[in-house]
């Protein structure tokens, strides 16, 4: 008995781990939040929304359907997308969404609606005239998001995805004829911005590509969940093998044979997961053309060759010719008239933009920038967005009447932070450094002129009689940096009033003394 007793305490005890797993984040703690992606890969909707996503494969590998799925698995939780839709092949998914939009060159919602009204957004890129064009199009949406999203409270933020569809074709490592220099480091700075920046304010890039081997490792390593897909070149296994522990070369042949839709998932973790995802529930419109679709087209249609118009293209092809003759000029930069324009069309879309916007989303110089800004403007007075005197702007004034004041007064005066109000009053001095006292001068400047003062108006009077009202109330001395904080009003007119005010008093005294002295007979 005995015995037996020693072998079911010994069988318990073996049972019980010393240590407990670790919870995979493979699998969300909370069922509710699951993203359910496949059978064994359902992980945390912060997780993903968090730390980014990129994925790679081979046309045919289902990063179309990984796409539509992610899109769709989000939707439970009403989160704004948006999907960057190169080949107009996402927008069957627009039916499942609460707020869904196809958005167009000629009707596109703003980034802030997106943020605020919780849009998914299926952007066409094809409805641009061109590449150029749709690329200057996602610079000025991603400066929306990050405006809105700046100037709300961090409690009030909300994520936001971008989906970027064939992003190896919109943010090349190399030169390419279909973007100008200027476009390209605009997207690419504006996704860079997304993936280090973006997370704190919300806002989480998802990546989907064709060829690892043309991504910079800077971007891989940004992205926190990696998904690797069906390969077929060796120069992108061996890519993934840097990223999959243990692989060897039984792994680059598995990889090549994956199926649709099969891939190695890597977490934050570290984890990684062989998994083989769920199919998307919205109809998938980018179907590659297959060979029966020709035979049931052309198997009955008759067609005379003879009698078909011919044309000649000789001269028609020269010009192609000696164009693809330079290399990397296939399209050439957009010219000053064509950026003056579409400077035009951002401010009709955002007549808040200001040049140094204007310049960060199409890349063109500040001057261009300034100059088409004041001439749209001048054209359309109505349109210009009312002027609010900034906080700097606003010390600026103040430190104009009284160069005294210290940061703490000007954060009182200006409503700003004490930062803000140190900041502005180092470049205001750095710009009037004639009006900054000396250090072992005292704040308060001496008159030394014996110049008459010019009398006071009576709104400098009203206000300095108030203010020394409320001082003598509060039993604070009358002086003039008391003065001067509570009338909000220049030395200059300060140093006259107490001028008028001693002159007062010594002469009351004077009467006084006289009336009481006593008289000699």
């Amino acid at each position: 008995m005995a015995t037996l007793q020693m072998t079911e305490k010994q069988t318990s005890t073996a049972q019980i781990p010393l240590h407990e797993p670790r919870a995979s984040q493979a699998m969300a703690s909370d069922p509710g939040k699951a993203l359910r992606l496949a059978p064994s890969l359902q992980p945390d909707v912060d997780l993903l929304t968090t730390e980014g996503l990129i994925a790679f494969g081979v046309k045919g590998s289902g990063k179309s359907n990984l796409l539509a799925l992610l899109v769709e698995q989000l939707r439970r939780f009403l989160l704004p997308q948006i999907i960057l839709d190169s080949e107009r092949e996402h927008q069957g998914v627009v039916n499942l969404l609460p707020h869904g939009v196809i958005a167009s060159a000629s009707r596109c919602p703003s980034g802030y609606d997106i943020i605020h009204k919780g849009l998914q957004v299926i952007l066409d890129l094809q409805s641009w005239d061109t590449d150029e064009a749709a690329a200057l199009a996602m610079c000025q949406l991603i400066g929306e998001l990050f405006a809105t999203t700046t100037a709300q409270a961090p409690q009030e933020r909300v994520p936001c995805v971008i989906h970027l569809d064939e992003a190896g074709y919109w943010l090349p490592q190399e030169a390419v004829s279909y973007l100008s220099k200027e476009t390209r480091k605009a997207l690419a700075d504006a996704f860079h911005k997304l993936a280090s920046r973006g997370r704190k304010q919300g806002l989480t890039p998802f990546l989907y590509t064709q060829s690892i081997s043309e991504v910079a490792k800077s971007a891989i390593r940004q992205a926190g969940v990696k998904v690797l897909m069906r390969q077929t070149l060796d120069v992108d296994l061996t890519r993934y093998c840097q990223y999959i522990q243990g692989a060897t070369a039984r792994s680059k042949k598995a990889i090549q044979a994956y199926p649709s839709g099969k891939a190695v998932v890597i977490l934050p973790d570290g984890s990684q997961h062989r998994v083989q995802f769920h199919q998307r529930e919205s109809e998938h419109k980018g179907h590659t053309p297959q060979a029966q679709a020709a035979l049931v087209k052309f198997a009955a249609l008759h067609i005379d060759v003879s009698a078909l118009p011919m044309r000649e293209m000789a001269a028609q092809a020269s010009a192609p010719v000696e164009q693809a003759a330079r290399p990397g000029k296939g399209k050439q930069a957009p010219t000053a008239r064509t950026v003056t324009e579409h400077l035009s069309d951002l401010l009709a879309v955002d007549p808040s933009l200001r040049a140094v916007d204007l310049t960060r989303l199409t890349g063109c110089s500040e001057g261009l920038a300034s100059r088409a800004h004041r001439v749209y403007f001048e054209k359309h007075p109505h349109l210009a967005p009312v002027h609010h005197t900034t906080a700097t702007e606003r010390i600026s004034e103040l430190l104009a009447e009284n160069p005294t004041l210290r940061p703490v007064e000007l954060m009182q005066a200006a409503q700003c932070s004490k930062t803000t109000a140190s900041r502005a009053r180092l470049a205001y001095f750095a710009a009037h450094p004639e009006q900054q006292a000396h250090p072992t001068e005292k704040p308060r400047p001496t008159i030394t002129h014996k110049a008459p003062r010019p009398p006071l108006s009576q709104e400098a009077r009203r206000r300095l009689e108030e203010a020394q009202g409320r001082l003598i109330e509060q039993g604070l001395p009358v002086t003039y940096e008391w003065l001067a904080r509570e009338a909000h009003i220049g030395y200059h007119a300060i140093a006259t009033f107490l001028q008028e005010r001693r002159g007062t008093s010594q002469s009351e005294a004077e009467q006084a003394r006289v009336q009481e002295r006593p008289t000699v007979l």
